[in-house]
């Protein structure tokens, strides 16, 4: 019962270092309001399949019922391709909470 817009982006700044950005919206339908989340970060390569990450971004939570939340949020994670190197997804899902 939602449409989840999401776009990311990544820019590299050499062989294992690289600048990332996030879009992400979810509309919920009917007056339920929306989720947004904006976000900038880095991630580092650990190996040949492993991805550490950091995340700095701003976010709105409007209940649609008058009630919004604004804040900041930090996230930092590990990343692991099961496939390697060969095999790069196109699509990926971050959960928004």
């Amino acid at each position: 019962p939602a449409l989840l817009t999401e776009v990311q982006l990544g820019y590299g700044l050499g062989e294992t270092v690289s600048l990332r950005g996030n879009y992400q919206r979810i509309s919920f339908n009917g007056d339920n309001g929306f989720y947004r989340n904006w976000s900038l970060g880095a991630a580092v390569d650990l190996g040949e399949r492993t991805t550490f990450y950091t995340d700095y971004g701003w976010t709105r939570n409007d209940f649609g019922d008058g009630n919004v939340f604004d804040g900041n949020l930090l996230s930092a994670g590990f990343s692991f391709n099961f496939a390697g190197d060969d095999d790069k997804m196109l699509f990926t899902y971050s959960p928004f909470f």
